[in-house]
Parts: structure tokens; sequence; C-alpha cells
């Protein structure tokens, strides 16, 4: 599968990752850049006459835009898989490689809310290699008065430990036009690196380019130009396709390496994929001592997963299922009837 380099704004400088990081793209994106609404995404690794879509996520939406499925096609075949779950202020995102398989979680993200609805958090656990997810990085943002970001701050996991350590902040800069000019940011791992993200608008006000410029480590705190974006708009000036290109310093060019379509969100109340699926009711929820479950199918069996991607409960499904002895907390219930499973969420009190 083509590796994507997502945009340096997600701090992992040296890390290549797929279009499977979409939950962090969104949270990102939403945050700088005026992406138009969408339900889907299609990646080439070129862009204008020579795009050949290779990779496309469709999504699904709660109402307040975060993710509550999402499935990703490579080259027409399904690859991977998301489902959400919302409580209260936070809302969840679980990834699962195998679409058979709601077991095998690869990736959690939980973005958190503050008390103006504006994401101020996202976390992202990864499989530890054994099965458990583990807390691989933390994205904390901070306001302005005037509702604009004006810090984000990324804190990662480097050796495994468990334990979160500061790698960067980013610090964003506003031009008289109230814009957002630029963005300076330090790596505060591996000698301090750091960089400045430039912004360019056209006589409209749109963003048209975004330039990384990155230490070129000669110790003088020279910057040089790495990478550029492009950004192409729709009739209403909103964002709906970037382009990605590398700075080629020999030659003074730009060599195109992948692009995003964004596709427009066909109906804006999309936050309702169960209705697409069998229809199965879970009560009460949330619940104290025991779920009952109602549906237009039978199921087999049935297992209750933690939001660290753990089977807590497991077993063959009858009228109801005790839950008396979990912890409080936000569960994934998994009903299985051979090959065909369905995820649901519940809430245990």
């Amino acid at each position: 599968m083509k590796k994507i380099t997502l945009l340096v704004l997600c701090g992992l400088f040296a890390q290549q990752l797929s279009a499977q990081f979409e939950p962090d793209t969104r949270f990102l994106f939403k945050k700088v850049w005026p992406i138009m609404q969408h339900d889907s995404i299609v990646y080439s690794d070129d862009s204008g006459s020579a795009f050949v879509a290779e990779e496309t996520v469709s999504i699904y939406l709660f109402q307040n835009d975060h993710i509550d499925s999402m499935n990703l096609h490579y080259q027409g075949n399904i690859e991977a898989i998301w489902n959400g779950w919302r409580a209260g202020k936070l809302t969840g995102v679980a990834s699962f490689e195998d679409p058979l398989n709601f077991n095998d979680t690869t990736a959690l993200y939980e973005f958190y809310a503050n008390d103006n609805g504006q994401d101020s958090m996202l976390k992202v656990y990864t499989d530890d290699g054994t099965g458990n997810r583990q807390l691989d990085l933390a994205m904390g943002v901070e306001y302005l008065p005037n509702g604009k970001v004006d810090k984000m701050l990324l804190f990662v996991d480097p050796l495994g430990s468990g334990s979160l350590i500061q790698a960067s902040d980013y610090i964003f800069h506003y031009n008289t036009n109230d814009r957002l000019d630029s963005v300076s940011f330090t790596n505060l791992l591996g000698g301090g690196f750091f960089g400045k993200l430039y912004h360019k608008y056209d006589a409209n006000g749109r963003l048209i380019e975004f330039d990384v410029w990155e230490d070129d480590n000669d110790g003088n705190g020279n910057l040089v130009l790495t990478e550029r974006y492009w950004f192409k708009h729709n009739v209403d000036g909103l964002i709906n396709e970037v382009i990605e290109s590398e700075y080629d310093s020999i030659n003074s060019s730009f060599d195109i390496i992948g692009s995003w379509k964004y596709l427009e969100r066909m109906n804006t109340n999309i936050s309702t994929p169960e209705q697409q699926k069998a229809k199965i009711t879970i009560y009460p929820n949330p619940a104290t001592t025991e779920i009952r479950i109602k549906a237009d199918q039978k199921f087999d069996s049935y297992e209750v997963v933690s939001l660290i991607g753990k089977v807590v409960l497991e077993g063959k499904l009858s009228g109801s299922i005790s839950v008396k002895d979990l912890d409080n907390g936000i569960y994934l219930l998994h009903l299985n009837k051979g090959d065909y499973t369905e995820v649901r969420k519940f809430q245990k009190n």
C-alpha cells in the first residue's frame, strides 16, 4: 500500500503514515485549514490529469462532525474499517484492519472537547504487539479568546514504556487580516529540530500554498524549503483538494508525490450508519447489572470489548448479558453469526 506522508503538522516528521490515519488528519485539518464538509476522500500518487484513485475513505459522521464509522478501500478492495462512539465530551474511534475480525483493533483514537465544544485533545492508542492497546501519542490544543488555535502540543512514547513526554510544540501566528500566516514548530527531541510553516493567500483570501521550512542542521539555525502543498477550492472557496510535493533543491523544482480529493457530503446528517445494518437495540443503556439485546436477526455469540481492545466478556448469546462486574465506562458489544459481526456501543454505570 502506498504510504502517505501526512502534513508536518502531525509532528511525526520521520514516520510514514497511510491514509488509515484519517482520524488524525481530520482532527488537524479542521483546526487549521477550511476543508469543505466531506464524507469521502480519494488519494492518488499524482494529481491533475494523472490522478488515479488508489485509496478511498468513506465516512459516516456524528452531528458534531466526528467520525462515526469509516471504510478504507485500496484499489477497490476493503482494507480497514473504523467504528466510533460518543460519551459526553469524549468521542472514540477504533480501527480494525481485518473487516471480519472486530477483535483485531490496530488503533484507537480519543477526541476530547472543551466546554466550548472545540477539540482540545487527541489521544492515539496502538497495538503493543501482544493484542493490547498502549497510549502512543497525545496532542493538546490551546485556543485564543476568539476561538482560533493558539498552540498545539504533541506528546509521544518513544520507548514504549507507557510514559508520554512532550515531543514538539506549534505556535500559530496570524496576520493583520486575522488569517493564519505561519506556524513555528520545535521538536524537543533529537537535538531541538525546528522549522516554520508558511501560508500564502490569493486576492480573494483563499489559501493557495503552504510551505514547510525545516532546520538544515548546520548549527546556524538556517531553514531550508522541503515541501509545498497546493490547494484547490470549490465555488464556496473551501478546500476540496490538497496536492503534496517535495522540493528538489538540486533542480530548484517541486515533485508531486500525492493528492487528496475531498468529496462533498451528500447528506449533512450522516450520523446513523446503523440504519444500513441490522436493527439492534441494547437496553438498558447505560446499564448497571445487565444488558438485553433486541435484533431483527439471530446471533450465535458475543464479545464485550473494552476501549483498549481487551475482550472482557464472551459467550453464547441468550436473553441477557450480565455486566455487573465490569468497571464503569464505554464498551463495544460484538454480536457474531459465523463470519458476520455487528458492533454496537453501550455504557456501564
